[in-house]
Parts: structure tokens; C-alpha cells; sequence
């Protein structure tokens, strides 16, 4: 019996060692890097040949008809 649960103890031991050592060698470096492979975006004018935005005049008219 006592040979059992020095083998589980043991066991239970060497598995929390393990959790912790790869969590900790994880938790070490930060490997995810958010701009990695992106380059700067170029100005819009340089890759469409056409306006996408421009300027718009606009008049509302907040008459009720029927007051």
C-alpha cells in the first residue's frame, strides 16, 4: 500500500512539475507580435484611380405638409 501511493504522490508531483514548467517557459516570451508581415498602408491615391469620398452639399427641408 505504501509503495502505491508513494508511486501516485510521486506521480502527481512530476505532473504539476510539468504544467508548471510549460506554463512558465510559455509565460516567458511574448510571441505574438500584431504587425508582423504588415506594411504601412499607402495613401489612397495610390491604388484607386477613382474618388471614393468627396464633398456633398445637403438641405433639409423640416416642413410638415398639413400643419
Amino acid at each position: 500500500m505504501t509503495q502505491k501511493r508513494l508511486f501516485g504522490i510521486s506521480g502527481a508531483i512530476a505532473t504539476a512539475a510539468l504544467i508548471g514548467g510549460l506554463l512558465a517557459g510559455c509565460m516567458e516570451k511574448d510571441l505574438y507580435d500584431p504587425n508582423y508581415g504588415k506594411e504601412p498602408l499607402p495613401d489612397p491615391s495610390e491604388y484607386f484611380g477613382f474618388e471614393t469620398r468627396g464633398d456633398v452639399k445637403l438641405s433639409v427641408n423640416y416642413d410638415v405638409p398639413g400643419l
